[in-house]
């Protein structure tokens, strides 16, 4: 889905989760970190997760959007992969 998002599992329903830090008790979770590159959230940053000591954490972190572009372009890839790129979505 390219967003990051969180959901604890409760039964046959599930909870989203809204926070940058998660802590996880005993149950399920559904947890997508998001993407690095081709990001859907209008968030060009890279988005990924860390998980240690029980914790979840979303984290983002910028890099060049615009030379990723290019390379795109560069390898003859459809122009609409890179603008999208430059805004995410």
């Amino acid at each position: 889905t390219h967003i990051p998002v969180a959901y604890e599992l409760k039964g046959a329903n599930s909870v989203r989760l809204v926070a940058s830090e998660i802590i996880l008790k005993s149950g399920r979770y559904l947890i997508n970190p998001g993407s690095v590159g081709q990001p859907r959230d209008r968030n060009p940053d890279a988005s990924f997760i860390i998980v240690s000591d029980g914790r979840v954490y979303f984290r983002r972190k910028s890099y060049d959007v615009k030379s990723a572009a290019k390379a795109i372009l560069k390898e003859g890839l459809p122009e609409f992969l890179a603008a999208r790129l430059l805004v995410g979505v």
